[in-house]
């Protein structure tokens, strides 16, 4: 376990009071400080306050010395000689230019910030003399000795931060007794006993000492509330049965699962302070077999995460006993049988996702009741029967996904009512009628898609009303009569798909002005009128030029006039010369196939060599629609994935699917396909998936070509060849037996916590925390927590082979070796909470398939390289918890798929880059305790799948913009001590949903808590 502290300076505070703000009821307190012309001051005091305490006079001098003699008190008592920095202190100079002091008006002081600024030795009693306190922080030292009990005494104090110094005994009974504490921070000591009860409700956190993180009070196993009791034997039976029924002998990352270690020790559970499970989350982590109804014993879970596995069977009828579940993630499995009908007495469900299994029967009506639901994903199932009204009572959902099952009935006018709503997909089902009007009513709607119905009638012109809608999908449905012109009002569009309706009547030209839509595909209508010279046009907006990607206007309409020439560079020539038009000076368009008519080609024999003709869903296949819109295919200009599930192919994939030479990703699950040619498919080496079960695949004939490759072996399949018929690998398992000597040698291997097998003569996948394909070649290697010392050797860059690294929460140091970059199939690399030195390699840059880089809570210097923004398939970056210095690199914001961001606790400077607004996917955003200055751009209010957002402990400057407020799903906003100045916007009580998790403490704004950010319970 690591004790060493990370120092930083704290920057010193103005004179201006610092909010603190928590949704909830702001209370204004007027305050006389015997100005010459009696002027009040205001001051906002965070939420909730029982009683209004009042400051003393200024005129009471004896006050002003006894608090001046407080301070010089703490200077003596924690070697202030030695602190980081004293400017000012013991001098005569007023007290709010000593650092880290802050003082009212008044002269009365009000915050302490000395977070790690070297102070040592106890808090002495005197500092029970500043009445007026309100933020004391001391966090990030070296104080010892007890949390003095005078504490409890200061009635103004709301904010209280001691994590992460060498404090021990017990928490003081009365601190925060009288007047609620509004956030406190006491980890990462030596504490004992219990937390006082009443402490329950206030906003308070420990501070972990080994991660240097934030972690909620509630959850912190090693100190129970006072007025706690209770046992996890039941617990405990449960997770053992849970671990037999899913084959947990075989799963990725089964630490210390059914051992004597502590149950909150098992990797991926966490429990609470009276040891409760409250949590498991085991994502890719190879379960295979059916939930045991054990699981319904664990009646404090609320967290449930075992997404992308392999479970199958039914989900347990007694599932709705759970009723504390917040959270429940068991997406891309093989589960069947109907949704759970009582799903509706899980009342405090926030989101449920349930995507990619095989679930039948309707959509249970009683979702409708679980007025907490934010999320609900229930697509790529087989779910039957209309959508169910009651589905429009749901005022927190954010996220409606039920796309690809086959639903039948009406859109609900009723959805209308979902004023939360951000994302709205019923795709690629069999619904019929008219879009609702209503719709036009959801003005926090992103997306909109109703794509592949029997959709009818007109677009609704109320649809304009959606300001913040950025993608609008109604391809492939029956939609007649104009393009509304309220379209041209839909000022935050990115991308306009309305092709393969019957729309007539002109292009609006307003369209084109739009600054910021990218894609516009009209393809397959009855559209006519001249093209608006707008449509097409670059536009900027702010400092970002915003360039149109997309454009399909052929297939069927009839345009008149000329296409104007700029068009020639946004567009493939293709698509227009189908127009037969020429352009605006004169020329006639190329008439030129796409640049790879072998791709064509291509998906023409598939079609052929399946029975086309009788697939379920053949929406443009073997029309002159470029081959991106055809069904199924996705396509930058080369085919990149085919997507044919459950579509009808009936007969063998024909030879020229070898021309495919940028497929990716190939779906035909469940199709009746016989036999798979070509020969030489195996040679297509950018295909990485393959999900080819439930078809009738016969066993490679004897003139098959060698073998199947083991980058294949993420195969999602019935057929049993798939493990006998692998291709020898040119490179020996033994080159892989070497390098992993060398890493056993090279970090003590004789001391780790588990070797078991390692250098012996067993095969590999017998070495402990090693998965091999099945030509023996490593394919993953986890190593957590196993007592790792030394570095990592460079012959690890010899596993040539490897998908997964996990290196995490070991004593590692040295450098990430350069030749990581060599791992071309790496996917995951985690090294987390080691001793890692040096700079992180650019080499890490060019690994093409990499979705999570985490290299998080080591000591890693230098810039971050911008080479991490070629990582076009990650999702998760964490660099947190190093001494990382420079600019963040704006080539992040390529990084288009990215989920998480965590940049947090380093020493990064200048401004944040604007071009993170490309991030539309980021959910999390850490950029807490660097040196940030400049701005906070208002381009992160476009983020709007943004849950978190920190950017406290910076220098940023200016005001908050209005446009955070946009972030409607946004649950943690903290921005306390920096240096913000002007008025809280109004805008923040679009944020209501943030319960709690408003921090502005420490900066510099003037005025009152707006009453519109006051969030009603």
């Amino acid at each position: 376990m690591s004790t060493t502290h990370r120092k930083s300076n704290p920057r010193s505070q103005t004179t201006t009071l610092g909010l603190s703000i928590l949704v909830g009821i702001a209370i204004t307190a007027t305050i006389a400080c015997n100005k010459p012309d009696n002027e009040a001051t205001e001051i906002v005091l965070p939420p909730p306050v029982s009683d209004i305490v009042l400051v003393p006079h200024c005129s009471a001098r004896g006050l002003m010395d006894l608090e001046r003699n407080a301070l010089v008190a703490l200077y003596r008592a924690t070697d202030g000689d030695n602190w980081t920095d004293n400017q000012n202190w013991l001098s005569d100079a007023p007290l709010a230019e000593w650092y880290g002091v802050q003082t009212d008006d008044c002269g009365n002081v009000i915050g302490l910030n000395l977070f790690r600024n070297n102070l040592g030795g106890p808090i002495p009693e005197e500092i029970g003399s500043l009445s007026s306190l309100q933020v004391l922080g001391l966090g990030g030292n070296s104080l010892s000795g007890q949390i003095p009990t005078i504490l409890g005494s200061l009635q103004n104090l709301r904010g209280l931060y001691l994590h992460s110094n060498y404090l021990y005994g017990v928490v003081p009974e009365d601190l925060g007794r009288s007047v609620p504490l509004m956030q406190m921070s006491i980890g990462g000591n030596d504490l004992e006993g219990c937390i006082p009860s009443h402490l329950r409700s206030a906003e308070s956190s420990f501070y972990d000492h080994d991660t240097d993180r934030f972690s909620d009070l509630h959850d912190v196993p090693t100190m129970l509330f006072c007025d706690e009791t209770g046992s996890a034997e039941s617990d405990l039976a449960a997770l053992t049965a849970f671990y037999n029924a899913t084959d947990g002998p075989n799963w990725f990352g089964a630490h210390d699962w059914n051992s004597d270690y502590p149950v909150g020790d098992w990797g991926g559970v966490l429990i609470n302070g009276r040891g409760r499970v409250t949590e498991i989350i085991l994502p890719g982590n190879n379960l295979n077999g059916e939930l045991p109804p054990e699981i319904t014993h664990l009646t404090e879970l609320t967290k449930l995460d075992l997404s992308d596995n392999r479970l199958n069977g039914v989900i347990p009828p007694d599932f709705t006993t759970l009723k504390q579940m917040q959270q429940i993630e068991l997406d891309w499995n093989q589960l069947s049988g109907p949704i759970p009908q009582d799903i509706g007495d899980l009342s405090k469900l926030e989101i449920i996702r349930l995507t990619g299994n095989q679930l039948d029967g309707p959509i249970p009506s009683q979702f409708g009741v679980i007025d907490t639901l934010k999320t609900l994903q229930l697509s790529f199932n087989q779910l039957i029967g209309p959508i169910p009204s009651e589905l429009g009572d749901l005022q927190n959902m954010e996220l409606l996904h039920l796309q690809k099952n086959r639903l039948t009935g009406t859109v609900p006018s009723t959805l209308g009512n979902l004023n939360s709503l951000a994302e709205l997909d019923l795709s690629e089902n069999q619904l019929d009628g008219r879009v609702p009007n209503q719709l036009g009513n959801l003005i926090n709607l992103y997306l909109l898609n109703l794509a592949y119905n029997n959709l009818s009638g007109y677009l609704p012109p109320e649809l304009g009303n959606l300001k913040q809608l950025f993608r609008l999908s109604v391809q492939s449905n029956a939609l007649e009569g104009s393009i509304p012109p309220e379209f041209a009002q839909l000022e935050n569009l990115g991308h306009l798909n309305l092709s393969n309706n019957r729309l007539q009547g002109s292009i609006p030209p307003e369209l084109g002005k739009l600054d910021r839509l990218g894609t516009i595909i009209l393809w397959g209508n009855r559209l006519n009128g001249t093209i608006p010279e707008t449509i097409g046009t670059n536009r900027q907006h702010g400092s970002v030029t915003y360039i149109i990607r997309e454009l399909y206007l052929g297939g069927g309409n009839d345009f008149a006039g000329c296409v104007p020439d700029h068009l020639l560079e946004v567009t493939r020539l293709h698509d227009l010369a189908t127009l037969g038009l020429k352009t605006c000076s004169g020329s006639r368009i190329d008439d030129r196939k796409e640049m790879w008519p072998q791709e064509r080609t291509a998906l023409t024999a598939l079609y052929h060599s399946t029975d086309g003709p009788n697939w379920v869903n053949t929406d443009n296949w073997l029309t002159e629609a470029p081959i991106g819109m055809w069904y199924g295919v996705y396509s930058s200009g080369r085919v990149e994935t085919l997507f044919l599930d459950q579509n009808g192919l009936n007969g063998s994939i024909p030879v020229q699917f070898n021309d495919l030479g940028y497929l990716h990703e190939l779906y035909v699950r469940n199709n009746n396909l016989k036999d798979l040619k070509p020969y030489d498919i195996h040679r297509m080496m950018p295909l990485r998936v393959m999900y080819i079960g439930g078809n009738q695949l016969a066993n490679p004939k004897d003139d098959w070509s060698d073998c199947w490759p083991e980058e294949w072996t993420r195969v999602e399949s019935d057929q049993p060849f798939f493990k006998s018929q692998v291709c020898v690998d040119p490179f020996s398992p033994e080159t892989d037996r070497q390098a992993l000597i060398a890493l056993y040698e090279a970090t003590d291997g004789e001391n780790w916590k588990n070797n078991d097998n390692w250098l012996t003569d067993a095969p590999l996948d017998e070495w402990i925390g090693i998965q091999t394909y099945t030509n023996g070649r490593v394919k993953s290697m986890h190593l957590y927590n196993n007592g790792m010392t030394g570095s990592i050797p460079n012959v690890i860059g010899d596993l040539t082979k490897l998908e997964t690294l996990g290196l995490s929460v070991n004593k590692l140091s040295g450098r990430v070796p350069a030749t990581i970059g060599r791992l071309r199939l790496l996917e995951n690399f985690d090294a987390r909470t080691n001793r890692l030195t040096g700079e992180i390699p650019p080499e890490l840059g060019y690994l093409p398939l990499l979705q999570y880089l985490y290299l998080g809570e080591n000591y890693l210097t230098g810039e971050i390289p911008p080479e991490l923004g070629n990582l076009h398939r990650l999702e998760y970056l964490d660099l947190s918890n190093n001494q990382l210095s420079g600019s963040i690199p704006a080539e992040l914001g390529e990084v288009e798929n990215l989920r998480e961001l965590a940049l947090d606790f380093n020493q990064l400077e200048g401004e944040i880059p604007l071009e993170l607004e490309n991030l539309q996917q980021l959910k999390v955003l850490l950029l807490t305790e660097n040196r940030l200055t400049g701005p906070i751009p208002p381009e992160l209010g476009r983020l709007q799948n943004l849950w978190r957002l920190d950017l406290s402990h910076n220098v940023l400057e200016g005001e908050i913009p209005p446009e955070i407020g946009n972030l409607r799903q946004l649950t943690w906003l903290h921005l306390q001590l920096n240096q913000l100045t002007g008025a809280v916007p109004p805008e923040l009580g679009n944020l209501c949903s943030v319960e709690n998790r408003i921090g502005l403490l420490g900066n510099n704004f003037v005025g009152e808590v707006p009453t519109e950010i006051v969030c009603e319970e």
